[in-house]
């Protein structure tokens, strides 16, 4: 089509509601101190996910300093998973790293998160970095197509090089 008869809209979300304070119940119910730092992630278990960089990562930072916590949530696809928690286990973050599987509960999910990170590989716009940023969160993303529609690094947010534990990290 002719480029003047197109017009994009972007996806949109309602931001209400995910402007939350948060609720101490959510991170105890995953056994996860009020103290702790968490970084959490939301998406499906799958390959493109980039969910392997960001246990990577999460070993780079545990190494660095106590406190760190992970929270992935989304749906097990595949044999994704257990790959996944063959690579957790293998890095040693089994009390770091917590796969909760689906929930309905996300905008309470990221009000107790204090990093958004998304390690995809390939992502279009995504959906769960506007609700991060809407419900105040810092965000880390990889460059991977999507984020970087939505996210100004250095101002907005932070991108990091695709497939790198190490740019996550830093």
């Amino acid at each position: 089509l002719p480029a003047d008869r197109v017009e994009v809209i972007p996806n949109g979300i309602d931001a209400t509601r995910f402007a939350m304070p948060r609720d101490p119940r959510f991170r105890a119910s995953l056994g996860v101190a009020e103290d702790a730092f968490v970084i959490g992630s939301v998406g499906n278990l799958n390959a493109a996910k980039g969910y392997d960089v960001l246990l990577r990562a999460a070993a780079l930072l545990k190494a660095r300093a106590p406190g760190y916590r992970f929270v992935v949530i989304g749906d097990s696809v595949g044999r994704q998973s257990a790959e996944l928690m063959a690579l957790r286990a293998h890095l040693g973050l089994v009390d770091d790293v917590i796969f909760t599987g689906f929930r309905s509960d996300i905008p309470q999910a990221l009000a107790a998160f204090d990093v958004y990170a998304l390690t995809s590989r390939s992502e279009g716009f995504s959906i769960s970095i506007v609700e991060a940023m809407a419900a105040g969160l810092p965000v880390v993303a990889t460059r991977c197509g999507g984020p970087e529609q939505i996210v100004s690094d250095g101002r907005t947010g932070l991108l990091a090089e695709n497939g790198s534990p190490e740019a996550v990290a830093a």
